[in-house]
């Protein structure tokens, strides 16, 4: 099992990204597309590790001002075999949240990872705002649902 702190973007978000993903999905055929229920921002991670305490992996992020964020561009992570992953940037002011929150590397690249394979096809998207108003802390077992263990809301201006 895999533990992490996730930002998930709003079904609206999805939906838009969904729907304009559509004709890259038919031009490519041969990747493995992630499920949209699954997509999320990782913010922290933790490997394979069991739950401790949840507010040991979500502490500091009290308080923590809620960034306002878009889905923009895309990218490829390599890796050592010839499958690669295709991922959506994310565009917003998201230092505060990367220096608050547990388990954020020092080359964190906040993204949204939307399908694996070879060849990557390049995405020129751009989708609307969305405040990411909670970080979840999220269990994920092979197979299985992803199961949300606890969440921490981020300030808003008006909350």
């Amino acid at each position: 099992m895999t533990l992490f702190t996730a930002l998930f973007p709003p079904e609206d978000v999805v939906a838009e990204l969904h729907g304009a993903l559509r004709p890259v999905r038919r031009a490519h055929p041969r990747l493995r597309w992630t499920d949209p229920a699954r997509w999320h921002v990782t913010v922290g991670f933790f490997g394979d590790a069991e739950p401790a305490e949840p507010a040991d992996q979500l502490a500091g992020l009290a308080g923590v001002t809620a960034p306002v964020l878009s889905l923009r561009g895309s990218g490829h992570f390599s890796r050592g075999d010839a499958a690669g992953v295709l991922w959506i940037g994310v565009a917003g002011p998201l230092d505060g949240l990367g220096r608050a929150a547990a388990g954020v590397p020092a080359d964190w690249r906040p993204h949204l990872t939307v399908a694996r394979g070879a060849p990557l096809p390049r995405v020129d998207f751009v989708g609307r705002e969305w405040t990411a108003a909670e970080v979840a802390l999220v269990l994920s077992r092979p197979g299985a649902d992803y199961v949300v263990l606890d969440r921490v809301p981020l300030t808003t201006p008006n909350g």
